[in-house]
């Protein structure tokens, strides 16, 4: 797609390893800020050849960054994050650091940096529950601290039983979306998806406000089915949720007289369904984040 808009080849250096956390790509240097990071254990590589020492904090960054920083590059797209579910909050400080670190390291403070955003899956694992949703937050949350940065949201585009998305072409086009027109400018191309900005609280009636839906919000003549209420006592119930005017969403629920918190799509598995008229799915979010 790229090329076809820009009439120019493009090329990618690729590197990459399913199954690592964040930490491996990043330095020693720039972990040490971090002691809670070094989580995982260092495998020892001389006694037991064998195991996953391309899972062990900066291993990959020495083999597969440092090796080809001395090539000039346009930018970054990183996809990865599902192997720090488990501790999501972490991965919200860490992903702004790894990125100041490598733009550094190829001189660039601005360089483009576009990543996406994990996709939805149902983890059997009771001590997952909710963590990946966590996870997709902290990456959303990190837009706030990462300058020329953007995300391709796929909440629309995972498989319950295939933590793979088979469907990537939706991941390329999306990204491509944010290079085309952050990077190199090209008109008439929307990029961002919508991003809950605030609610408002009338009677038993939440109205949620969103970012980057300025031709408006849509289910695709569905119902919204993701919309879940609180009251005080933070027990959520699934509630009724419609579009009105163009960039805002009214949620109510019987069970819920007086609302304080919304969450929409806040679970490990689940098949978003608002989108902007662009057609770009809504990340997940909880307004009662840190709550």
């Amino acid at each position: 797609m790229l090329h076809d808009k820009l009439h120019v080849p493009i090329g990618i250096i690729a590197t990459y390893w399913g199954g690592t956390a964040i930490q491996s790509w990043m330095s020693e240097k720039t972990l040490s800020v971090f002691p809670e990071a070094w989580f995982t254990s260092r495998p020892d590589t001389i006694k037991d050849p064998e195991k996953d020492p391309e899972r062990a904090p900066s291993v990959l960054f020495n083999s597969m960054i440092l090796p080809v920083s001395d090539y000039t590059v346009k930018g970054f797209i990183w996809y990865q994050g599902e192997s720090n579910r488990e501790h999501p909050l972490l991965y919200r400080r860490l992903l702004p650091a790894m990125v100041k670190e490598w733009r550094a390291l190829w001189g660039g403070s601005r360089l483009p940096f576009y990543y996406v955003q994990i996709a939805p899956y149902g983890y059997a694992d009771p001590r997952h529950e909710q963590l990946p949703a966590v996870l997709r937050e902290s990456q959303l949350l990190a837009l706030n601290d990462i300058l020329n940065a953007g995300m391709a949201v796929i909440l629309d585009a995972g498989e319950e039983r295939y933590i793979h998305p088979p469907d990537k072409t939706v991941v390329s086009q999306r990204l491509s979306y944010w290079a085309l027109a952050k990077t190199y400018h090209q008109k008439g191309i929307a990029c961002a998806s919508p991003v809950f900005r605030k609610m408002k609280i009338k009677g038993s009636q939440a109205y949620l406000y969103f970012n980057f839906a300025k031709h408006g919000l849509t289910a695709n003549n569905k119902p919204l089915e993701h919309f879940e209420i609180a009251g005080n006592d933070h027990i959520f119930y699934p509630a009724k949720a419609v579009i009105v005017h163009s960039n805002q969403v009214k949620v109510q629920c019987d069970a819920v007289a007086a609302p304080v918190a919304v969450r929409y799509a806040f679970k490990n598995w689940v098949k978003g369904d608002l989108y902007n008229t662009e057609g770009l799915p809504a990340s997940s979010f909880r307004t009662d984040v840190g709550q």
